[in-house]
């Protein structure tokens, strides 16, 4: 198991998220792009605290990419769950992005208190879109080789999300709605590898899989239902559509 597959497991499991439905054909892509091929595996759950988390692997010889993104309902005080680990070339730095993103400003301390002491937060001049989405405790950063406490790492945000979903805070819950709308749009509209991200998988793999237009909506609502359920998929593998 991955290191992202790992977190999904114990997020799946300490939140009883179900499955979504993802279509087949992006869920699972073989994609060639620039005479390289790239394979891509992608799976989706919501439940309980959860509004919508999707998980996506991306490997090749040149490109490796395990992203999380996990969307609280809004109804806790369960900040935004992201996880990037990416290298975009053979001689290329990692580029890893941990973070748990309040819904709320307010949030910053508990979040701290959850991570724990043993978390040293580090994020050197971000990029500007993504200045006010990121929180106080993000670890952000380049490395020739991954850190190798980088699953150490994982696991401890992994507990401390779990831990905060269990903490009923609803006040202010259209405000939280509205900062996950602008998490959305920033990571969605501005952020520069959703560029390259589009030329590789499609605008219908982003519209689908990484972004669905319901969690950033323009009137503010929840999600309006996904009545699609696989049977008898495991760890959210799509069986139809």
């Amino acid at each position: 198991m991955s290191l992202l597959e790992n977190v999904e497991a114990t997020l799946v499991g300490a939140l009883g998220l179900t499955p979504r439905v993802i279509a087949p054909s992006l869920a699972s892509m073989s994609v060639d792009y620039r005479g390289k091929a790239f394979s891509v595996r992608a799976r989706a759950y919501s439940g309980g605290t959860v509004a919508y988390a999707r998980f996506v692997q991306i490997d090749s010889p040149s490109l490796k990419v395990d992203n999380a993104l996990v969307l609280p309902t809004c109804v806790t005080a369960q900040p935004i769950y992201g996880v990037d680990i990416v290298r975009p070339g053979v001689m290329a730095q990692w580029v890893v992005a941990l973070d748990l993103s309040p819904t709320s400003r307010s949030d910053e301390p508990r979040i701290a208190q959850a991570l724990g002491s043993d978390w040293h937060p580090s994020a050197p001049d971000p990029a500007r879109w993504a200045r006010d989405q990121l929180s106080a405790s993000a670890f952000v950063g380049r490395f020739d080789a991954l850190p190798l406490d980088l699953d150490l790492r994982m696991a401890m945000m992994t507990r401390a999300f779990v831990d905060l979903a269990v903490r009923r805070s609803v006040d202010n819950q259209g405000a939280r709605l509205e900062q996950r709308s602008r998490y959305v749009r920033a990571h969605r509209d501005d952020q520069h590898g959703m560029k390259v991200v589009r030329r590789l998988l499609g605008e219908r793999f982003v519209d689908e899989v990484l972004f669905p237009p319901w969690l950033a909506p323009v009137n503010l609502v929840e999600d309006p239902g996904d009545t699609r359920r696989p049977e008898g998929g495991e760890r959210g593998q799509s069986v139809g559509v």
